[in-house]
């Protein structure tokens, strides 16, 4: 089983030079945790809520700065991201991808195919793509022992 029968296609992303404001905005929209950061439709970067909460200065993005909206409009995604996000091909397997994504401690792979970003793929989705495996060959397994008692 690939990662790409578990990813989300054609993910919502940002550019570098996209505001903060778009970015947090998008995030809030779409009930999301990270966004890949593309510049031409290359894969630079991810940023991700937790980067917006801990590299922004104090009060900017909850709203209690005096100045949180014009900030958020002026402050771009390229200096709050993430470099070098780790990707993987859409054939990469469920249980390589789970692996590296233990190994490198991030919350999800971009899938990059011929140069560009086609996917992502989080814990969630390989936590329930591990689980759909070990059912099917838990079923496997009852359908042998069945057929040979």
């Amino acid at each position: 089983m690939d990662v790409r029968d578990h990813m989300t296609r054609n993910p919502v992303t940002v550019s570098p030079t996209d505001s903060l404001r778009k970015a947090w905005l998008l995030m809030r929209q779409a009930r999301l945790r990270r966004l890949p950061v593309l510049d031409d439709k290359r894969v630079i970067g991810i940023v991700t809520d937790r980067d917006i909460w801990e590299r922004c200065p104090a009060g900017i993005v909850d709203g209690s700065h005096a100045d949180s909206a014009y900030l958020m409009d002026h402050l771009r995604v390229m200096g709050v991201m993430s470099l070098q996000p780790v990707t993987v091909a859409p054939t990469t397997s469920v249980v390589e991808a789970a692996s590296l994504l233990r190994t490198s401690k991030v919350g999800a792979l971009l899938i990059v195919e011929a140069g560009e970003c086609i996917g992502i793929v989080t814990k969630g989705d390989l936590i329930d793509a591990l689980i759909e495996m070990a059912r099917d060959a838990a079923g496997t397994a009852a359908r042998l022992s069945a057929s040979q008692s």
